[in-house]
């Protein structure tokens, strides 16, 4: 152990970011500088309801839908993504923001000598990496302290995640994890309760913008062909008259009522904690397989518990009052503590509860010598988890249930995927797709001539993230006067290589004003978001794209006139339709945050 905390402290935060882009050449880099988003709605509507016969039509607008289509895209089939609210709206915009590879998962697989459990840690582990290689913009590795308050607890943890490090291998590692003394531990997180405390063990994993990658994932697979359109909800499934196998969807669009069928050879039922509804318009008889559990995180101000370098790094506390682990993680300039894992019912709208807030807050105060109160929490969320239903009923409720993915066949070829975390995204939509060429394959034997039966998503960088992005990355300074270089960092950030897009867009239409004094977002992205990222209404804008409802509730509020009236302008509404939006967009803040 290290004596010279300045040089113990100087030690942390010491990953090799170069290391996890050191891949090679990847597929897409090319392609992606070349790729034209085609996010006119009506016209891919048109395409839509014109007869036009899909390979593959993919239901969900989430994590796992987005990267089946784009999947599929890549592998040259025709595929159309459709979506009954906004991309990213449910529970992929609701996650604890982290790609990792799972400390809980690992114990509980070591406990109960689980190897389906271990295999689960060791796939989430090498997906991690993916994060960081099609997303660098939008991702980051993130090391965190992990208290230990007795000896017991300081070998369990060197143990379990020395094996960590281990299932994570030399090329998927991120960094060694390691011992910080107590003086170093309360040096940089001076927060930290300091009674009995022995010292930290360090680790490694990732934070991302779950909304953002989600969003970057469905543009990317638009810019590759797929014709991706949200607000579209599945009414019905269209059958064959002949064997009465799934040969489409009856959808209608939300915005205007009008209802249509849209044809394809193989339907893929990516709903998340829906995916039973789909499946009962398949077979009404079918047993739900859902058991939907809720997490609820809150938002607080980092600088209440930690300064400097210490605002780099998270917190694990690897035991709560109902067994779980909580998280503190630096993301966005605020600090997320989460989660709760509490079986619930299915809503579309979920919204933290009073006792799910008040027990995040109380197992802090457990770990912290910091006063807390709920003046404290800027925004709180929850998201519905699509648990696949054990074989077995289970006294430990929700925490109990694997989150690894199932994907199932239906007699009438009907695909459903379900279950998963956000850090296999990736690798759960090329299972979904190896699963529907079987299905495509009976159809369409020939079809394995025109395309690519392997997946290819490991190595496509997503929207922004094309080999541009390495030389607007270095430019640290704002490359106009209109914009200061806090506001170039964060369009870098939130656009990669799109920033100077942003940017042009923005000074061309005279939009380079601050939406907001707090946080360095402008009116400008408002308008790009509108043309180029099929934002529709407000609240996608402020939750989806910006993501700031999940940041500062009350800011988004205040932000939510000059929205309405830059969407206002593009779309030439009248007074009366920017009220609408106004008071629908805040209603919707209000029903999915509390503070």
């Amino acid at each position: 152990m290290k004596n010279d905390i300045s040089e113990e402290t100087s030690n942390l935060l010491t990953y090799d970011r170069s290391k996890l882009l050191n891949s090679k050449t990847r597929i897409g880099e090319n392609l992606t500088d070349k790729l034209v988003l085609k996010t006119d709605r009506e016209e891919n509507i048109r395409k839509l309801e014109s007869q036009e016969l899909f390979d593959i039509i993919v239901i969900g607008g989430g994590s796992v839908g987005s990267s089946a289509a784009l999947d599929a895209t890549s592998r040259g089939l025709k595929v159309a993504l459709i979506e009954r609210n906004d991309w990213a709206s449910g529970t992929s915009s609701r996650a604890t923001k982290m790609a990792h590879g799972g400390v809980r998962y690992l114990e509980k697989a070591v406990m109960n000598l689980d190897w389906n459990e271990l295999m689960l840690v060791y796939e989430c582990l090498r997906e991690r990496k993916h994060f960081y290689q099609v997303a660098p913009h939008l991702s980051s590795p993130l090391q965190l302290l992990t208290p230990c308050y007795t000896l017991y607890d300081s070998v369990k943890m060197f143990a379990g995640l020395t094996l960590y490090d281990f299932l994570s291998g030399s090329e998927a590692r991120l960094g060694n994890s390691g011992w910080v003394s107590k003086k170093s531990a309360l040096t940089v997180w001076p927060s930290l309760k300091e009674k009995g405390l022995y010292g930290c063990m360090t680790y490694y994993d990732g934070v991302f913008n779950d909304s953002r990658v989600n969003v970057s994932t469905v543009l990317t697979s638009n810019a590759l062909g797929a014709v991706t359109v949200n607000y579209l909800e599945v009414i019905d499934l269209l059958k064959s008259t002949e064997n009465g196998e799934v040969n489409g969807v009856k959808v209608k669009d939300r915005l205007t009522g009008k209802e249509f069928e849209i044809k394809g050879k193989c339907v893929v039922n990516a709903t998340g904690a829906f995916v039973d509804k789909i499946r009962q318009m398949d077979d009404p008889t079918c047993a739900p397989i859902i058991s939907p559990s809720a997490g609820t995180h809150i938002m607080l101000n980092m600088d209440k518990f930690v300064k400097g370098i210490g605002k780099q790094l998270g917190i694990l506390v690897p035991k709560t009052s109902d067994g779980r682990v909580l998280f503190l993680v630096p993301w966005e300039g605020k600090l997320i503590a989460g989660t709760t894992d509490q079986p619930t019912n299915l809503d579309e709208r979920p919204s933290p509860t009073s006792s799910e807030i008040d027990f995040i807050l109380d197992t802090m105060k457990s770990c912290l010598n910091v006063p807390l109160s709920r003046e404290d929490i800027s925004s709180s969320w929850t998201g519905i988890r699509p648990l696949v239903k054990p074989p077995t009923n289970s006294s430990e409720g929700t925490k109990s249930i694997s989150r690894e993915h199932y994907i199932d066949t239906s007699k009438n070829s009907l695909i459903t995927v379900a279950g998963g975390k956000w850090t296999t995204f990736r690798k759960i939509g090329e299972d979904t797709i190896d699963m529907a060429l079987t299905v495509l394959f009976k159809k369409s034997p020939n079809l394995a001539i025109v395309m690519d039966p392997l997946s290819k998503t490991r190595d496509i960088p997503l929207i922004g993230a094309s080999k541009e992005w390495e030389n607007i990355k270095q430019v640290n300074n704002s490359p106009s006067s209109s914009i200061s270089d806090e506001t170039w960092d964060h369009l870098k950030h939130f656009y990669g290589d799109r920033a100077t897009e942003v940017l042009e867009l923005s000074e061309k239409s005279k939009l380079t004003s601050k939406l907001s004094e707090k946080y360095p977002i402008i009116e400008g992205e408002v308008l790009y978001q509108v043309k180029n990222e099929m934002a529709l209404k407000a609240h996608d804008i402020i939750a989806y794209r910006m993501s700031l409802m999940f940041i500062d509730r009350n800011e988004s509020k205040n932000i939510a006139r000059r929205v309405v009236d830059v969407m206002g302008d593009y779309y030439k509404w009248n007074d009366q339709r920017r009220l609408k939006e106004y008071q629908e967009t805040i209603s919707y803040i209000d029903e999915c945050t509390k503070n």
